[in-house]
């Protein structure tokens, strides 16, 4: 089963404009599924090669004249950060053809930490991200970046208004993988425990040779129950009983890998008060809810924090819909030392946007107490929201959006 991807319009839009095409984003995805179908889509005889194969990664490695002579462009190379060696040899071949979109380049690290990347393609390559699957992708939904433009929301509730809220809870413990979503694969929790051992071991040896696995994915497993959460490195490691560097390292790789994201705290001059540290989220929740050991999406409903689920679920929704965009997202949080919170603040424009997240179908208008700090900021404060169960749009009190979560 193929699902139709948000990004495919923006990667062909960018490959009569660019030379060089990165996609890069956690192993499973879908970056490879959706560049094969837009290969046909396209319409040219487009080489394709993995690295992860080894005769050809070796190749590639040793005889990189040789590898281009057999691989013919215009060529599509999977897994590209497995040798960084042919980013030099990319750049001179694009530098004299002038060839838009002869190169699509897939890779498993998130392109600001690909070595060499940057450095080698500097104006000559268009990265993009591709996250697990979004909502809008599963369920087939129209979908664009996520604002408070009462129009678009008005429009997307008119195509969704028959989705039904309490599939949260099974699409939470599904998570967001093709395979899983797709059926695919039937036995979740067998998927995740080879995803684990199978593609976190391979990229993990890549980056550190010397890791020790089990003490990694013991880590990780503590960290599912610490989403949505600011970080706090020292607790991780008393809890963990390991020392603050290796976590710092593990976090390293774990965003490196695309599987962990932060939404860094909003400040400027004006808010002294807010902390500097970042929260915490996974793009999958099937993964999340796999390191939990869920058995169902009834353990999901009684989870006593299914609260930090429900925020990751929307937050991740929110960084997706920007990615799939193709848009950089300027998405926040703000806390600071008296406990004020708030979830997320959208920025666009030099307005802000706040919207608090609620896992209940009816907030109240407590939840949008907090909004008011920002008017230290000396920016504009535009619509603010909140972004829960309910079936419905409403509104509580004159600028404050009542939002389902479905229409992210």
């Amino acid at each position: 089963m193929y699902f139709t991807r948000k990004l495919e319009d923006s990667f062909l839009k960018y490959n009569k404009e660019y030379k060089v095409l990165l996609l890069t984003g956690q192993r499973q995805s879908g970056k490879t599924t959706m560049l094969e179908h837009l290969i046909k889509k396209e319409g040219k005889k487009r080489t394709y090669i993995s690295l992860d194969t080894p005769n050809i990664r070796m190749l590639a490695k040793n005889d990189t004249e040789n590898f281009f002579k057999i691989y013919k462009t215009p060529i599509l190379i999977d897994e590209v950060q497995n040798v960084p060696e042919l980013f030099p040899y990319i750049k001179s071949r694009v530098d004299k053809n002038k060839q838009n979109g002869e190169f699509w380049l897939t890779g498993s690290h998130v392109f600001k930490m690909m070595e060499n990347v940057e450095e080698s393609l500097a104006g000559r390559v268009c990265n993009m991200h591709m996250s697990t699957l979004s909502l809008a992708e599963i369920y087939k939904y129209r979908g664009k970046e996520f604002t408070l433009d009462k129009d678009e929301l008005l429009a997307k509730y008119r195509e969704r208004e028959n989705h039904k809220t309490d599939s949260i809870y099974n699409d939470i413990y599904i998570g967001s993988m093709p395979a899983i979503v797709s059926k695919e694969k039937t036995d979740k929790n067998k998927y995740y425990e080879d995803y684990v051992s199978t593609y976190l071991d391979k990229d993990l040896r890549y980056i550190a040779n010397k890791i020790d696995i089990f003490k990694f994915q013991s880590f990780i497993k503590i960290l599912a129950s610490y989403t949505a959460q600011v970080l706090n490195v020292n607790n991780l490691s008393q809890i963990s009983e390991i020392n603050v560097k290796t976590i710092n390292n593990y976090l390293n790789i774990l965003e490196r890998l695309g599987i962990i994201f932060y939404l860094h705290s909003y400040s400027n001059n004006l808010l002294k008060r807010a902390i500097t540290k970042p929260k915490l989220y996974f793009y999958d929740l099937g993964l999340i809810t796999y390191l939990l050991d869920f058995e169902s999406s009834n353990d999901v409903k009684k989870y006593n924090q299914f609260g930090a689920l429900f925020e990751n679920y929307v937050v991740s929704e929110i960084m997706k819909s920007y990615l799939n965009a193709s848009k950089t997202p300027h998405v926040y949080f703000y806390r600071d030392i008296d406990n004020k919170e708030i979830d997320v603040i959208l920025e666009s424009k030099g307005t802000l946007y706040p919207i608090e997240i609620k896992s209940t179908s009816t907030p109240s208008i407590k939840a949008c107490s907090n909004f008011s700090v920002l008017n230290k900021s000396n920016k504009k404060i535009g619509t603010s929201a909140i972004i829960c169960t309910s079936e419905n749009i409403s509104s509580l009190g004159e600028n404050n959006i009542v939002i389902p979560y479905f229409l992210i």
